[in-house]
């Protein structure tokens, strides 16, 4: 079969007794950031937007962007294969819209999300 675009965000299926740390500011590439904690159907797999919904706050936060307002750090967690989005969503979608080389986050202080081993 050919490849399909995924229709909503991939998502950090367990993060049950994943440690929390202190919050700390990084700056990370956008294309580092590969899905959501929780699902959504309100944005693609690639942060556009999938519904009208969400039209009216991601204009007002891309209007934000282009005057250079300054907008709160997007929070995220690191998984083993990128970033997930826990608070965001909005502002993700328009730096990636605006084609932004960089965005803040909160990271947790634990760098990566570590899965059991599979079963011998």
């Amino acid at each position: 079969g050919g490849w399909r675009r995924a229709r909503v965000p991939r998502t950090l299926a367990d993060t049950a007794g994943v440690p929390r740390g202190a919050a700390r500011l990084e700056v990370i590439p956008l294309k580092t950031i590969v899905g959501t904690l929780e699902p959504t159907i309100m944005f693609d797999a690639a942060f556009r937007p999938a519904s009208e919904l969400v039209r009216a706050r991601w204009e007002r936060i891309a209007l934000a962007h282009r005057r250079a307002v300054s907008l709160p750090p997007i929070t995220v967690l690191r998984g083993e294969d990128g970033y997930y989005v826990i608070d965001g969503r909005h502002r993700v979608s328009v730096a990636v819209a605006l084609e932004a080389a960089m965005t803040e986050h909160e990271a947790d202080r634990t760098t990566s999300v570590t899965r059991a081993p599979a079963p011998a």
